[in-house]
């Protein structure tokens, strides 16, 4: 597992103490690197190369956990600010 700690540009530490896996580290670093236009399950598979269950479960745990914030009109952005 990898720490929150270790995303690049993350502006605010708050989810330091929040246990991330590699795939999760993986898309929220390409999303903080200026991906463009909403993250969605079908990108987070994409990016990931994983079934579009684990990216359902992944966007899941990190919106429950205040990592990423669901968007109107679905999508999810990162809650760095």
């Amino acid at each position: 597992m990898l720490n929150v700690s270790g995303l690049r540009r993350l502006r605010n530490q708050r989810w330091a103490g929040t246990p991330m896996n590699a795939r999760r580290t993986l898309v929220l670093n390409r999303v903080l690197d200026g991906m463009e236009g909403k993250l969605t399950n079908a990108k987070w598979a994409a990016i990931a190369q994983c079934s579009s269950d684990t990216a359902f479960w992944d966007i899941n745990d990190l919106v429950a956990l205040d990592v990423i914030a669901q968007m109107q009109g679905g999508g999810v952005m990162p809650d760095i600010f």
